[in-house]
């Protein structure tokens, strides 16, 4: 014979079968084993901040040989996986690869192909006008840009100077991506988004480094440092932004003429005509209201044709 349950029985069951208080249970959050997230914010921003000088330098180098006003600037820094990064590039590329130490790692740098061929026709003296179908890059071409990429790589070594002594070169040309390789198709890399306008194009350069170079420069006493120093700066930038941001914010403002009871019977019979008294004398200040908050009062008067308020009073705090 089958027990009846009581309703003591009953309530102690749903109980301990009940969830426990968000405050008592495990905070669960999702993670992507398949891209995991080893730079933080404030350490990729660091990294883009360290390649200011070299955008600097670049700009100057670039403007005089192409005898052209270009700006070069930099951009955002993100991690990827390094197949994400090559499946990215157009092909046929523009690439210089090579090495960077200390330690010892295999960087690459993507030209965008139509700003290559641009500076080639302009470091040799042309307008800067070239075939829109053209991909490839001649012999010729591809010696000038072995120039330009020389000495980017020579900008970058000094762009690390702060934290360590780096050497880094990019003796090698290749217009396949698929043809190089600085790290395994699942390992992390870091790219540095360069950006460059000329003659109102723009145009990019993007700079590659394995994940393990990078962190190993990250994991320096000094690289530490300069990483909470642009975090605690970034953090006061932010706020500054939000405060200009929000000062241009438009907020509606209500000025309040005045207030009348009526019962519903005389509310129901309201027509056409009639007038509704207002408690407020026409001698009275009236209230200005900002989401439903006193805020000012003021004396009503007309403006070039309109209604206007004149501030005479300020509510401190609001009511």
């Amino acid at each position: 014979m089958s027990k009846v349950v009581s309703k003591e029985e009953m309530s102690a069951l749903m109980n301990a079968t009940a969830p426990k208080d968000q405050a008592d249970s495990k905070r669960v959050s999702g993670y992507d084993f398949k891209h995991p997230f080893l730079i933080s914010r404030e350490q990729l921003r660091f990294i883009s901040t360290m390649h200011e000088g070299l955008a600097r330098k670049f700009t100057d180098y670039l403007s005089e040989k192409s005898n052209s006003s270009i700006s070069v600037s930099i951009g955002s820094s993100d991690q990827i996986q390094f197949w994400e990064f090559i499946k990215s590039l157009k092909t046929p590329a523009t690439i210089f690869h090579g090495t960077i130490k200390l330690p010892e790692a295999k960087i690459m740098v993507d030209f965008d192909t139509k700003l290559a061929l641009v500076l080639v026709d302009k470091i040799l003296g042309g307008t800067g006008e070239v075939d829109e179908e053209k991909t490839k890059l001649t012999d010729i071409e591809k010696n000038i840009l072995t120039k330009v990429a020389n000495q980017f790589s020579s900008e970058l070594s000094k762009a690390w100077l702060p934290l360590r002594e780096v050497n880094s070169e990019l003796s090698n040309f290749e217009s396949d991506p698929e043809s190089v390789r600085i790290a395994q198709q699942l390992d992390p890399v870091v790219t540095v988004n360069i950006k460059v306008k000329m003659d109102d194009e723009d145009s990019k350069i993007t700079l590659c480094y394995p994940y393990n170079w990078i962190q190993n420069i990250l994991a320096s006493p000094a690289a530490k440092n300069k990483v909470i120093s642009t975090e605690k700066s970034s953090s006061d930038d932010e706020k500054a932004t939000m405060s200009e941001n929000l000062q241009l914010v438009k907020v509606p403002m209500k000025a309040k003429l005045g207030t009348a009871k009526l019962s519903f019977k005389n509310i129901i019979e309201l027509e056409e005509g009639d007038l509704v008294i207002l408690d407020n004398k026409t001698h009275e200040e009236i209230d200005i209201e900002m989401i439903d908050k006193l805020l000012y009062t003021a004396s009503i008067g007309v403006s070039n044709g309109k209604y206007a308020c004149k501030i005479n009073n300020v509510i401190i705090g609001g009511k």
